[in-house]
């Protein structure tokens, strides 16, 4: 995968010229890019005109062919058929109004899934601090990561406590423990800090959800005050985030969860 693949997450733009802009490609949403890098994705065949798009100060998403800037790289076409009218409960935002426009994406309203969440903050979005987290990607990774820590923690202290010289040899030694357990509590270690990079980065994008700093994750780290900002997350990550794009970027419910 090339590096500017508006497939990967962990690809941020490298120009600093304005607007950046960002992709959805279902059931993600990706980016920031530059106009230039959105030309180079049309021209190689990874983005069509159909292809929504958002930047900054924009109300609403919208076809990639419809914009300005990208229109011209695009071939010319007829124009799509409008789809055949069925009943469906109307959009609850101006951004889900713009993805379920005739030929745009269609934009399933759905909860992400455990397997997009997992493969979305490990993959994609491993060490991505930036953008927006739905309730549905922070809350399944979660789960991800205590199902994890269980599992390698229960199986590391049961390795250590039946290969320690107290069980295997009957020696009173104290409680040492042997060569394989300290490798086996080694392992859980290795596997809770391999893990404790994506879930701060998803808790930084909730917070972007809800409009907050991801800075506010420090307060963690106060005494006593860290205690209060925990409960003070927990309860608003249960929470939907703002209506629309805010300023960490484009809303993930306007293509995601209703």
């Amino acid at each position: 995968m090339s590096d500017d693949d508006p497939n990967s997450r962990s690809r941020l733009s490298s120009a600093s010229a304005a607007p950046q802009w960002h992709l959805h490609i279902p059931p993600e949403t990706y980016g920031p890019y530059s106009v230039q890098q959105l030309r180079d994705f049309a021209r190689d065949g990874r983005m069509t005109a159909d292809t929504l798009v958002w930047t900054g100060g924009a109300a609403a998403w919208a076809r990639a062919g419809d914009q300005p800037a990208l229109k011209a790289v695009f071939p010319a076409a007829a124009p799509p058929a409008p789809p055949a009218p069925q009943a469906s409960a109307p959009p609850r935002t101006a951004v889900a109004r713009a993805a379920a426009a005739p030929g745009a994406t269609p934009a399933g309203a759905r909860v992400m899934s455990f397997g997009e969440s997992t493969r979305a903050c490990l993959r994609l979005k491993y060490a991505g601090f930036q953008g927006r987290a739905r309730r549905s990607e922070y809350w399944w990774f979660m789960l991800f990561v205590m199902l994890v820590w269980a599992v390698v923690y229960g199986l590391a202290a049961a390795i250590a406590v039946w290969t320690s010289p107290d069980v295997v040899g009957g020696v009173k030694d104290g409680g040492a423990m042997s060569i394989v357990g300290v490798l086996a509590l080694a392992v859980a270690v290795v596997a809770v800090l391999a893990l404790a990079l994506p879930s701060i980065a998803v808790a930084v994008r909730r917070l972007h959800d809800l409009g907050w700093s991801g800075w506010w994750y420090l307060t963690l780290l106060i005494p006593i005050v860290g205690g209060v900002a925990a409960l003070v997350m927990l309860i608003a990550f249960m929470m939907r985030g703002n209506d629309g794009p805010n300023k960490y970027g484009p809303d993930p419910l306007a293509v995601g969860e209703p």
